[in-house]
């Protein structure tokens, strides 16, 4: 068909087609106030702000600031559908350096075939084999690598920063906990230290705490006991400083939780089962405290500490098999504790269940025997089994900007 003619007036050098196209691109783009703009890109995930920061200059620098990387954290701890959290599960023996990440929203909402969302590879730089992983706090993984290696990772911009060494460890191991008074340590002596991860609101400050303790004779008397020290390591020194004013009845944390600004474990006064108390550290001061469990949890069961809604939380398993989820409502507030779920002995608790998340609408991710993860709703007492492999690690993330 041949094209018709330019009428006069109009050019050839401009067709109609062409005038019409400029003139929808010549529409005035709306005019968000930058507020808006900021509030919107705070909910999003880590990977659509990552290609937004292409988008122009302007986004790149907001993405990129401090203010918008701290909002955006706070934005995503708190999304009340947990979309940007995920569980992470280490389950394979032939290739461990592979994590697989699920979401919690789909698993908390019952969806019955769940599906990787991303796989997560461990480098040589980031950890050396074998691994723990100590515990996750506004998107950074805390890895501890043997021997005495530890590492804090993003896994949603897989940057990493390696710790320094810390040389308290030598002096512990030879001179004692308190180092003026010169405790010979023992020929035949144990050592091991645990972890715990946290953040310091109030200073903007990572910390890494760790729990040393050493078997030592003390001189000149010939007399095993174990003594304790803390090292206190703050990201924004990077370094490790000595707590040695370690209180009574302390005893190694394998459950702790970060709660107003506080790291919280779980020991005894006495060393009995029968006195079980929540010691803390306050991370901005590094100084302890102690709250009490509620009166009638005495006797024979097993215990953990979870965070729900940014309350304090108390799972524990007694010897019969019966489960009860206890919130304190109010901050060191003995009166505050209240109970809020007792689930009876049944095959799906198996008297062998650690919780991984406890939900504020009472339902509870459960890692049983290393191998099932099984959704149990307190509710209605049911429970779905998403897993049913050997589970080596798990532990759960929120997406974040945040440096290392």
């Amino acid at each position: 068909m041949i094209p018709p003619m330019a009428t006069e007036g109009q050019s050839m050098a401009h067709p109609p087609e062409q005038d019409s196209v400029q003139s929808i691109f010549s529409v005035p783009v709306p005019h968000f106030p930058q507020e808006i703009i900021t509030e919107i890109l705070s909910w999003l995930p880590v990977k659509s702000l990552g290609q937004l920061q292409c988008v122009c200059k302007s986004w790149f620098s907001l993405i990129s600031s401090s203010n918008f990387i701290k909002n955006h954290q706070k934005y995503s701890s708190r999304h009340p559908k947990h979309a940007l959290t995920k569980l992470v599960l280490q389950a394979t023996e032939d290739n461990p350096d592979i994590l697989s990440t699920f979401s919690l929203h789909s698993l908390l909402n019952g969806i019955s075939s769940i599906e990787v969302v991303e796989q997560l590879v461990l480098d040589s730089t980031i950890k050396e084999d074998p691994y723990d992983i100590v515990g996750s706090c506004n998107g950074l993984v805390c890895l501890s690598s043997i021997p005495g290696v530890l590492t804090l990772w993003n896994p949603c911009t897989k940057k990493s920063r390696t710790l320094p060494y810390d040389y308290h460890e030598v002096e512990i191991l030879y001179t004692g906990t308190n180092i003026s008074d010169r405790v010979r340590a023992a020929t035949d002596r144990s050592y091991c230290a645990t972890h715990a991860f946290g953040y310091d609101d109030s200073n903007n400050d990572y910390k890494v705490v760790k729990l040393y303790s050493t078997l030592t004779y003390s001189f000149p008397k010939v007399e095993e006991q174990y003594v304790y020290a803390l090292g206190v390591y703050s990201w924004k020194s990077d370094s490790w400083k000595l707590i040695d004013d370690i209180p009574d009845g302390f005893s190694s944390w394998d459950s702790y939780a970060l709660v107003n600004g506080a790291l919280h474990w779980r020991s005894y006064e006495d060393g009995s089962r029968s006195t079980p108390v929540i010691m803390s550290l306050n991370l901005e001061a590094e100084k302890y405290g102690k709250i009490a469990v509620p009166d009638n949890l005495r006797g024979k069961f097993d215990w953990k500490l979870r965070v729900v809604d940014g309350y304090l939380c108390i799972v524990c398993t007694f010897d019969d098999g019966t489960m009860e989820i206890w919130i304190m409502k109010e901050y060191s507030v003995l009166e505050s504790w209240t109970k809020v779920a007792s689930i009876p002995n049944s095959a799906i608790l198996n008297n062998c269940a650690s919780p991984l998340f406890v939900s504020a609408e009472g339902k509870i991710l459960l890692r049983i025997l290393s191998q099932d993860l099984t959704l149990l709703d307190t509710r209605n007492k049911k429970g779905v089994v998403y897993y049913s492999e050997t589970i080596h690690c798990a532990f759960l993330f929120t997406e974040s900007l945040v440096s290392v």
